[in-house]
């Protein structure tokens, strides 16, 4: 209670400036908007409605509290979002051990599920959907989605590099294990003997091709490691990503790119390196601090370009 008579008089005398003068009206929101990121109950979207945010505010039945304080405000500036970074890397955790638990039980199935995929086992329209859903795992589509949020949501413009070091850097942890183990792709298979026999001798270091490279999918490291990046920055949005994801796996499988468990073992490496980039470890300690200066900078920039127009005013 005492929190929401101290908000409602930060509010009041917000409005009282607001009248006054627009330009400190302003500053006024940055300077409120630092003392409330931290606030679990409220969110900033509660008082700028505009803004997105990946923390649930007072519009949630769960956090219930009064409305009255997000009438008649000006939209914040341009800003990058608040970190919605995760507590922990246990939800992660269980997904990549599940995955990779997963892509040994899938071996005994590798060669039937295989040989169905290659003799066209998916109906035709899920052909073409797995087909357009691929872009979603290549390096062109990641640089294309980066392209798209920088240029439509100018507030996670700061995020980009973040977004782009998660999937490309998934997809390079998998291509490094591609040079420790070789294995032949379904397609440059004969399908004559067991599953050990797609195996290759050990430390190829790319010799023999990509019909060798078959493990494991870097397109699923890379769409797992873009699928959980973006799941953080718009969380709304987790099903969606989910789904684009599956289906480009799928589309690896429909062609004859890789067995089953090679698309598991990919995915299991993508969320673990996109974790360390959104989660506590070292990488994503240091994107906190870099997109903090850079927010900074931001504030700064905008209070500058306000007091000149306040000036040639």
């Amino acid at each position: 209670m005492v929190r929401w008579k101290a908000l409602a008089r930060t509010d009041s005398a917000f409005q009282r400036v607001a009248r006054l003068h627009p330009s400190a009206a302003k500053a006024s929101i940055i300077h409120k908007n630092e003392k409330l990121r931290n606030v679990r109950a409220l969110s900033n979207a509660d008082f700028f409605p505009g803004v997105r945010t990946g923390v649930r505010g007072s519009n949630d039945p769960r956090y219930p509290g009064p409305r009255s304080h997000r009438k008649n405000h000006l939209p914040m500036p341009t800003l990058a979002p608040p970190h919605t970074n995760l507590p922990h890397n246990r939800p992660s955790r269980r997904w990549s051990l599940a995955l990779a638990l997963g892509a040994l039980a899938a071996s005994a199935v590798d060669l039937p599920l295989a040989r169905w995929m290659l003799d066209g086992g998916l109906p035709k329209w899920l052909l073409k959907v797995c087909a357009l859903s691929e872009i979603f795992a290549h390096g062109w589509g990641v640089v294309l989605i980066a392209a798209a949020i920088f240029t439509l949501d100018r507030g996670a413009r700061v995020r980009v590099p973040r977004v782009l070091t998660a999937a490309f850097g998934a997809g390079f942890l998998a291509n490094v294990v591609k040079l420790l183990v070789a294995r032949t792709r379904p397609h440059h298979f004969d399908f004559v003997g067991g599953v050990f026999d797609t195996l290759g001798p050990l430390l190829p270091l790319g010799r023999g091709g990509s019909g060798v490279q078959g493990f494991p999918s870097s397109h699923a490291a890379t769409v797992a490691g873009l699928a959980l990046v973006l799941t953080w920055l718009y969380p709304h949005g987790r099903r969606l990503f989910v789904i684009l994801a599956v289906l480009a796996c799928l589309q690896r499988l429909a062609v004859g790119a890789h067995f089953l468990s090679d698309v598991l073992l990919g995915a299991s490496l993508g969320i673990v390196f996109a974790a360390e980039c959104v989660g506590s470890g070292v990488i994503a300690r240091r994107f906190d601090r870099w997109e903090g200066a850079r927010e900074k900078c931001l504030q700064q920039d905008a209070l500058a370009t306000d007091r000149q127009s306040s000036a040639a005013a």
